[in-house]
């Protein structure tokens, strides 16, 4: 149940096939298989036992692959690092997970170089760089013999949230929940060997993790990895590499629709599907990727507490907007948020999830453990509904709801509701203090170009098309969106600045 092994029946059945491409680089399966049992191999001769922690803070990198694996063989525990995040965030996620060694890009070794400074249990950083120290320091040693044999609900995989409302959260994944996860993915996708994924979103992230990482190595398949998400790059990445498919934010898909030019002369006819998920998505968007790519779109529902939930299927009903159906073996409930009873079809709710790939725990905080689970459900605090046939419609989180006068106001649907206007190309709605109703929605808009539309007649358009009470009081125009490291929209951020922008509420 070794989730390192996750590879070693491609590597089996096709050796000499190419595993993973960046730029010149190729690594074939079995070379891949070589390298991973290497760096196992050098972790146990580093003095990693089973169980100590090793931190990867990298860019994406095509040796990612044999570090992750390589981690889990030798029987440690893998933790992907954010490389977005400060000096004092980092530290803190290493000495709370009593991290032992750190494998770092060229342009972290600083930033790790004061990790051990700073961290007592953080002994050492190897610097993955071209093919000079990490060369040499992999190929110093035996390979791994034998695999460290671990049990399916074993902890293998380290992940930490956010911490937008606090210190973050180490998520402690089980080997076996990975399997199922990955497993169910594959499936659900379709994914065979011929495929090819192209990564375009962070590696210490979920998104392109789950989605084209891991299933199309545990297929057999290929999977190119750029080192970051740059929109004409990703078109033309696609046009030069054939991929099938590829997945992303709806920021980041956004930001490749509005290259028209490109668009326009690139061959992007490689592509059987999109995945697209981590925030929500308007139909609009929706409708503009399926037109310009002619593909199917797969939007899902993942969390890194609960794995991957829901996918709209490629072999059955697709419905624009919906996050889909729930996967096979596993559990979804909405709740009602007053009365905690389940709600009828059409009524919006919290979702409650459980599966194989729910997590064992948050790392020393069982307290926070609990007050999330309820009897083997997650409480995911994410609003959705289903309809008659059991798709979903993520509605937004349990906190961004806004209270109007004693109306819920769901961010999405106001959102939803100004894209419709022909001059709006992207739009996130926040919460602000009003002083009769409470709290009421503002909207922060990015205009198509060669659009010129003021406040009050986006104000009009929603007050025309949707109910009084959502109707966003303020708009606030921008030229682009903040973003978090991992693509979504910096919703924090704007919450900020919408005080600094209206200190005495609406």
């Amino acid at each position: 149940m070794n989730l390192g092994t996750l590879f070693f029946r491609s590597a089996q059945l096709f050796p000499k096939k190419v595993a993973v491409i960046q730029d010149d680089y190729q690594l074939t399966y079995s070379v891949l298989k070589e390298r991973a049992l290497l760096f196992a191999g050098k972790l146990k001769a580093e003095g990693i036992t089973p169980g100590d922690k090793v931190v990867l803070l990298m860019d994406n990198d095509y040796r990612f692959a044999e570090c992750f694996f390589g981690t889990l063989l030798a029987g440690a525990i893998i933790l992907p690092l954010n490389i977005k995040l400060g000096q004092s965030t980092l530290q803190y996620i290493c000495d709370h997970s009593e991290a032992k060694i750190i494998f770092c890009s060229p342009d972290f070794q600083e930033i790790s170089q004061k990790l051990i400074h700073d961290c007592p249990q953080l002994a050492k950083a190897v610097v993955l760089d071209e093919r000079k120290n990490y060369h040499t320091w992999l190929h110093s040693g035996e390979p791994l013999s034998p695999i460290y044999e671990n049990k399916a609900d074993d902890f293998g995989v380290l992940m930490y949230t956010s911490g937008s409302t606090g210190k973050p959260k180490g998520c402690m994944l089980s080997h076996g929940g990975k399997w199922w996860m990955i497993r169910t993915t594959a499936r659900s996708y379709w994914i065979n060997e011929k495929d090819v994924s192209l990564i375009v979103g962070p590696l210490y992230h979920a998104n392109a993790l789950w989605s084209c990482f891991f299933p199309v190595l545990y297929e057999g398949g290929t999977i190119v990895i750029m080192k970051g998400f740059e929109a004409r790059a990703t078109l033309k990445a696609i046009d030069k590499y054939r991929p099938t498919y590829t997945s992303g934010t709806p920021a980041m898909f956004s930001k490749m629709l509005a290259q028209k030019d490109l668009l326009e002369v690139l061959d992007q006819t490689s592509i059987q599907f999109l995945c697209v998920g981590s925030a929500p998505v308007s139909e609009e968007l929706l409708k503009e990727m399926q037109e310009v790519w002619n593909c199917d779109l797969l939007e899902g529902y993942g969390l890194t507490e609960g794995g991957i939930v829901s996918c709209v299927p490629r072999w059955g009903v697709k419905k624009l907007g919906s996050i889909g159906l729930p996967f096979k073996e596993g559990e979804i409930k909405i709740i009602d948020t007053e009365t905690e009873k389940e709600c009828p079809t059409g009524q919006i709710g919290e979702l409650w999830v459980k599966n194989p790939a729910l997590l064992k725990g948050y790392l020393k905080q069982p307290d926070v453990y609990v007050q999330k689970m309820n009897n083997g459900w997650l409480k995911t605090g994410d609003l959705v509904h289903a309809d008659e046939q059991g798709y979903l419609y993520f509605k937004g989180r349990k906190d961004d709801m806004i209270n109007c006068g004693g109306e819920n106001v769901y961010p999405k649907e106001v959102e939803t509701l100004l894209l419709m206007h022909e001059g709006v190309a992207q739009v996130a709605v926040v919460p602000a203090k009003h002083k009769v109703k409470g709290e009421a929605p503002v909207a922060w808009v990015v205009l198509h170009k060669e659009k010129n539309i003021n406040e009050q007649e986006l104000k009009e358009f929603s007050l025309q098309n949707g109910p009084a009470y959502a109707h966003p009081r303020r708009i606030f125009f921008i030229d682009a969106l903040p973003m978090t490291g991992s693509k979504k929209i910096n919703t924090q951020k704007l919450v900020t600045e919408t005080k600094e922008r209206l200190p005495e509420g609406l």
